[in-house]
């Protein structure tokens, strides 16, 4: 998101909308909530869960 005029971001999403996403990736995704809930500074925790909101933020959000 460095790469992005934060300006241009705000104007094009609208505000809390990735909230529900987030949540329903949470509650769909059984890696993904364990990961969240145990060992969370485990190395592959933490690459799948980075992983995993990074796709969802790519296809989500306009710049």
């Amino acid at each position: 998101m460095a790469d992005y005029d934060e300006e241009v971001v705000i104007e094009k999403n609208a505000r809390n909308f990735l909230t529900d996403l987030i949540a329903n990736k949470i509650e769909t995704d059984q890696q993904l909530l364990y990961y969240l809930s145990y060992g969370t500074n485990g190395k592959a925790n933490l690459l799948y869960t980075f992983n995993v909101l990074n796709e969802l933020f790519e296809t989500n959000i306009s710049y």
